[in-house]
């Protein structure tokens, strides 16, 4: 029985490298496994990744201003009917030049006359035997705008004057004529009022404020129209009874936030 051939060298040497590096790649292995487990996990909360403006101090506020409405405003309405649909517009195209001229004449701006509605529709009369046609009807409407306040009595005579029995006048509305300036002061106001108490919040918290991240306004009646009832016309017109405008005022609410430090 002859004995097993000798193994060569180099394949000794083969094995042996093999069996290192197989050893070598276990250690990384578990030296890895170790580092990441021990490694910390940080977790990211949704409340860090906010910022200051996130959070702070919430005031809300509001301020008003004193208003005194330096003008008015009215509706002047002219109907006629006649038998055809062209005699009716002419009749009223023709009244509705004399009130436009007479407001012109006492003073107002052809661009604070405007006209806001114009129509012509049949009129029927209606009895017992059903309805009949008796004529066709043109109606138009101009919305006039007197300023200063003090022409309002001449004007609303002399388109009174101009239209007869014709013209019928309604809507008559004080207003102020620089309303944006009115709501800024308001507004300006508001936020100084907010500031204040975010001021004295955070005082009390043994904090300061920091930057504005956040306003909203809210107006209240800025600026209103002031519809006028109940109003003699006839007294206005002759000047018996002057409109008097009073004092009325401009409000505004704002919401702020505040960061603090």
């Amino acid at each position: 029985m002859s004995e097993p051939a000798a193994t060569p060298r180099s394949t000794i040497a083969l094995i042996t490298c093999i069996g290192v590096l197989v050893i070598a790649l276990a250690v990384v292995f578990l030296v890895g496994t170790r580092t990441h487990d021990d490694r910390p996990v940080v977790r990211t909360a949704a409340a860090s990744t906010a910022t200051s403006a996130d959070f702070g101090i919430v005031t809300s506020a509001d301020a008003s201003v004193p208003a005194v409405p330096n003008q008015v405003s009215f509706n002047a309405s002219v109907s006629s009917t006649r038998s055809t649909t062209a005699a009716a517009t002419a009749a009223t195209n023709a009244i509705i030049r004399s009130v436009i001229a007479a407001a012109k004449q006492s003073g107002v701006e052809a661009r604070y006359i405007r006209t806001t509605s114009l129509s012509v529709h049949p009129s029927y009369d209606y009895t017992s035997s059903g309805q009949h046609l008796v004529g066709y009807t043109s109606s138009e409407r101009v919305n006039i705008l007197v300023r200063p306040l003090s022409l309002a009595g001449e004007t609303i005579g002399a388109v009174t004057t101009a239209g007869g029995n014709a013209v019928s006048i309604g809507s008559v509305t004080l207003s102020m004529s620089n309303q944006t300036a009115l709501l800024a002061q308001a507004r300006a106001a508001a936020i100084r009022n907010a500031k204040a108490a975010a001021d004295a919040m955070a005082s009390a918290a043994g904090r300061t404020i920091g930057e504005l991240v956040y306003v909203d306004d809210a107006p209240q009646a800025a600026p209103a129209d002031y519809p006028l009832y109940n109003l003699d016309l006839a007294a206005v017109a002759k000047g018996t009874a002057p409109i008097s405008a009073g004092t009325k005022s401009v409000s505004v609410t704002v919401q702020t936030r505040w960061t603090l430090r």
